[in-house]
């Protein structure tokens, strides 16, 4: 180790002196490589990185690439408290750097040093280390501007954070980034979401600063993809209770509502924006199905209704909507007290999507029928069950032959679909007596040998231990079937059986 060290320390000097700078940083990258992690983290303590910063000042492309690997296996082997308490101005200083490679390298220390007593102590120290990091969210490469997000979405979720980031000179300037482009104005919503998340109050320091008051505007936009983009990011607070109520009181669930309902007033971008919205809604009733679908009936008519549209871009998502709102107990009691006719209509168009459309159309449709029967077996009740087994039986009497023909299909992804909608039957008692009545399926399923992927295995496996672990299994199926499976989930999703060879004395 010695060895090691007089190595290191001689090629630091040589940088230090400005002998043969890039050639050295070549060697120590060299040397630091072959290091394991605590020998990394001796000479990264008993060493003076400044000199290697100061590498960075150069107009030497491949010296400055170089540094930063060095860095890069130096740094994260110190502590948050020793790096920002020895470095902290020399990484503030990089944030700046022309190269998108130096901002990478000290952002990603940044982040890992979030939540220390170093983190704070730094950003009082160095005044212009947030300024600088918020520059950083704009800039012109997606990998610096994604780092910066994480930084600022991670201290944020600190209280000292959030308060360091709520200063009038950040919030200043991240208003002006908010209005500078809308993929910076993206980045910037993504920080303040991700924060707002986090608890009701840093939601309310937020929208008290002001900083989300151009959230409407810009859902709005007629920038669609932005729009898009925002709205995916918006998801993770619409589904919480207090960002739910947030976007309820300043009128952006409404505003939404109104697109979604006007989809068709610009035939040029329906097909993006029907989408988005309707994955938006279907997310958001799963999580508030009441609330949202009560006052807003305008998302169940449209979603109603655009199943019959030709374009598949709106047709399927509309079918996907259903069953996203179908897809807990509550949700299913909102569509129940519709009229009998939407469902069965609903039911009418998705036998079509399976058994007409091509493959990723199909795939896409088989997932809404599981979503649609799906219930937690802690969930059950008889009315559940009842309403599933009559959603299911809307197919036709073809439903069942439909769904273990795709079952049998050599695609894996369509094939993992509809073993997921018999894997939502299986703990049904309509679901179990449908698998076990029809004819060869039982036998298709305890038969390993038709499974070619890992996948396949498990999900036959994780299909018999869902019927088996029920109340009503042993009353529905026939008493070799019940046996079957009771061996089939003893031995697990992978299971060979052991050949017996016997020896036979004389035999060559």
């Amino acid at each position: 180790m010695s060895g090691i060290n007089a190595n290191v320390r001689n090629f630091i000097n040589n940088i230090r002196n400005d002998v043969e700078v890039e050639s050295n940083l070549s060697d120590l990258k060299v040397a630091l490589t072959g290091l394991n992690s605590h020998q990394l983290v001796d000479l990264a303590r008993e060493s003076q990185l400044n000199y290697l910063f100061d590498c960075l000042n150069s107009s030497n492309r491949n010296q400055i690439l170089i540094t930063c690997d060095v860095l890069k296996l130096f740094l994260p082997s110190l502590s948050a408290s020793h790096l920002l308490s020895q470095y902290g101005t020399s990484l503030n200083r990089a944030l700046t750097h022309p190269y998108k490679e130096v901002k990478e390298t000290v952002l990603k220390e940044l982040i890992r040093c979030v939540g220390s007593d170093a983190m704070m102590a730094l950003i009082h120290q160095e005044s212009d280390l947030l300024p600088s990091a918020a520059t950083c969210l704009c800039d012109e490469d997606t990998s610096v501007g994604c780092r910066a997000v994480d930084f600022f979405i991670n201290l944020g979720k600190t209280k000292n954070g959030l308060q360091s980031i709520c200063q009038p000179a950040i919030i200043r300037q991240l208003i002006n980034n908010v209005g500078n482009n809308n993929i910076y104005a993206i980045r910037v919503f993504e920080v303040l979401i991700d924060i707002g998340v986090s608890s009701i109050e840093s939601l309310k320091f937020l929208e008290n600063e002001g900083l989300l008051d151009r959230l409407s505007t810009f859902l709005s936009s007629d920038d669609v993809l932005s729009m898009l983009a925002l709205l995916e990011v918006c998801t993770k607070l619409a589904i919480t209770d207090h960002g739910f109520d947030f976007l309820s009181r300043h009128n952006v669930i409404k505003n939404l509502v109104l697109q979604l309902a006007s989809y068709n007033d610009c035939p040029a971008i329906s097909t993006l924006i029907f989408p988005g919205l309707s994955k938006f809604f279907g997310l958001v009733a799963q999580a508030f199905p009441d609330k949202l679908l009560s006052n807003h009936g305008d998302i169940l008519r449209c979603g109603f209704s655009a199943v019959d549209e030709t374009d598949l871009n709106i047709y399927i998502p509309a079918l996907e909507l259903i069953g996203l709102i179908a897809y807990t107990p509550e949700g299913k009691a909102v569509l129940q007290r519709q009229d009998e006719k939407y469902m069965r209509h609903i039911m009418g168009r998705l036998h079509e999507a399976m058994s007409k459309l091509p493959t990723e159309w199909r795939i896409r449709a088989v997932h809404v029928l599981a979503n649609i029967i799906h219930v937690e077996t802690d969930r059950i009740t008889n009315e559940i069950t009842r309403v599933n087994e009559a959603w299911f039986n809307q197919l036709g009497t073809s439903g069942m032959s439909m769904l273990v023909t795709i079952a049998r299909q050599p695609f894996p992804d369509l094939k993992a679909a509809a073993y997921l909608v018999l894997l939502n039957m299986a703990n049904q008692r309509w679901g179990q007596y449908k698998i076990n009545c029809f004819e060869g399926l039982m036998d298709f399923l305890l038969d390993r040998r038709t499974e070619t992927d890992l996948e396949g295995h498990h999900m036959k496996y994780n299909i018999l231990k869902a019927i088996i672990e029920t109340d009503t299994a042993d009353a529905i199926l026939e008493p070799h079937n019940y046996e079957a499976i009771i061996d089939y989930v003893r031995q697990g999703p992978i299971f060979a059986p052991t050949v017996t060879e016997v020896a036979i004395e004389g035999a060559e």
